[in-house]
């Protein structure tokens, strides 16, 4: 009996050491797996901004009269043409323009040279007669909030992603943005409310909800200027009316500068720019640049399904 017994105990060690080393393998493999993730993670803690932030000394206390573009130039790394091309304007604190033109006419590079992602290869952008390379990029950044035509929504709750925009707001703060977003059918409607998760880049909600979601965080940012980046073109014609009326809400009283394809939803902009190959062509009012007769008028003919006369093909 004394040789069972040995024997029993013997095989329960066997099998527990199995069992450890089992999971001492298993965890082995998530660590191995996790390391190349690990990797990217400290490549994007290692990145460094391109932007020389050398001169950027001046503190900014917010817009007060206009954001003026003067023969600003600007090309992309490894591009041997130019996105832009002596464009100067001047944008109106409250004032909304939209930027119209056909695929790579320079529009996303204006907002991109707004948000200050990038600096001008030649000419400069100022707010205030000051120049954005002068001030801060924190300063600047944070009056700012950008909606684009696919909402970049976390892993968490709606909640959270719209705290995201103000992370000190409270919870009825929250619920106001939400509800000024259009979002309030959508709430009542979900069993979680606020505290639905969202899903990997909005994936739990449709295309509409998701969006009204980055509308909501913008209004509870309160940024003084914004921009829109083809907030509409992938929703449905409910989803777009309902995210139109939400937009709406968010430009009162706010700079605004406007990326739209369906030039229907720009019509009640205060100034449309008219680019093409990287220069600024045309400049006025919907009513005007249709009086024009040029390329606006052309673009929109062709989207209203009216002919093109032979002046303008």
């Amino acid at each position: 009996f004394a040789e069972v017994g040995t024997m029993m105990i013997f095989f329960l060690a066997i099998g527990n050491v199995f069992a450890y080393s089992k999971r001492l393998a298993r965890a082995t493999g998530i660590i191995y797996s996790s390391l190349g993730s690990i990797d990217r993670v400290f490549e994007v803690f290692d990145l460094r901004s391109n932007l020389d932030v050398s001169g950027s000394t001046e503190p900014w206390q917010g817009l007060r009269k206009e954001i003026c573009f003067e023969d600003v130039s600007f090309s992309y790394p490894d591009s041997e043409s130019e996105a832009l091309r002596g464009v100067s304007f001047r944008v109106k604190r409250g004032e909304r323009v939209a930027l119209v033109g056909l695929s790579g006419a320079g529009k996303s590079t204006v907002l991109d040279l707004v948000a200050r992602f990038h600096d001008p290869s030649r000419g400069r952008i100022s707010a205030d007669g000051q120049d954005l390379r002068s001030l801060q990029p924190g300063d600047w950044l944070s009056r700012l909030a950008v909606v684009q035509q696919r909402p970049f929504l976390f892993q968490a709750s709606i909640r959270e992603n719209v705290r995201y925009g103000r992370p000190d707001a409270s919870d009825e703060e929250v619920l106001r943005a939400c509800e000024a977003a259009r979002l309030g059918e959508v709430l009542a409607r979900l069993p979680h409310g606020l505290d639905t998760p969202a899903g990997e880049g909005g994936a739990r909600l449709s295309g509409g909800e998701a969006q009204r979601v980055t509308i909501a965080r913008a209004l509870l940012k309160d940024a003084e200027i914004l921009l829109l980046d083809e907030a509409t073109s992938a929703l449905d014609s409910q989803s777009e009316r309902l995210v139109q009326l939400a937009l709406e809400k968010l430009m009162e009283g706010r700079t605004t500068f406007v990326i739209a394809h369906r030039l229907s939803t720009i019509r009640g902009a205060d100034r449309i720019l008219v680019l093409e190959d990287g220069q600024l062509v045309e400049e006025g009012s919907h009513e005007a640049l249709l009086a024009r007769d040029g390329t606006y008028a052309k673009l929109w003919r062709l989207q209203v399904g009216e002919p093109v006369s032979s002046t303008t093909a």
